[in-house]
């Protein structure tokens, strides 16, 4: 899965959280500017303003078109109301709820059918731009100016969904992809995005990062 940082004003959206008491209002932080970024600070918002009760976001791709849904489990039912900055970052409607869930598709966010080939991600070795920082075991000689790789094949749906995330991209360009084996997000320096037909309907993407 990939969530891109994107140019949009996420400081203009505003989600308003009601569980039956007074309610509140969460508003993006500018740095708040992916998918990811937004999705946690909001989690972590309504923990903080809303305890004992949580909420937890989980990121799934759906559909064929390489969307990624993003999913809020809460502990009790909330009705979510969005501005209309946030309908268009969010994918959510002008109001949600009540309810103990709620799902949709943020912006930036792109996973292709067979999911991503993350490369040389190993530990890392020294400082600096030539450095490979974050791409490197130390121990291994003549590797520090190796970059991670990101490789993924999909299909044509896919192609026209990363060249839509990518025009919305931030500069500098930064994305946040997840590394499933490890279960972890891994921030990367985004370049260079190349796609070839490999055969038929099915595409390869190659991804220039920076770790």
């Amino acid at each position: 899965m990939l969530t891109l940082r994107t140019s949009d004003d996420w400081t203009a959206a505003t989600l308003t959280v009601d569980e039956g008491g007074p309610s509140q209002a969460f508003t993006f932080a500018a740095a708040d500017n992916s998918g990811l970024d937004g999705a946690l600070a909001f989690a972590v918002w309504y923990d903080a303003n809303f305890a004992p009760n949580t909420a937890t976001a989980t990121f799934a791709r759906t559909g064929s078109d390489g969307t990624i849904t993003t999913t809020f489990s809460f502990d009790v039912n909330v009705t979510v109301t969005a501005n209309a900055a946030a309908q268009t970052l969010t994918g959510l409607p002008a109001s949600t709820g009540p309810a103990d869930t709620m799902s949709s598709a943020w912006a930036g966010t792109w996973a292709p059918l067979s999911g991503h080939r993350m490369g040389r991600w190993l530990r890392r070795l020294g400082r600096g731009m030539g450095s490979g920082v974050g791409s490197v075991r130390p121990g291994l000689p003549g590797t520090s100016l190796r970059q991670p790789t990101v490789e993924a094949v999909g299909d044509a749906e896919d192609a026209s969904r990363i060249a839509s995330v990518l025009g919305s991209a931030a500069t500098p360009c930064e994305a946040w992809i997840y590394q499933e084996h490890t279960a972890t997000w891994r921030l990367v320096s985004v370049g260079e995005v190349s796609r070839e037909r490999i055969d038929g309907a099915r595409w390869r993407w190659s991804i220039e990062a920076v770790g």
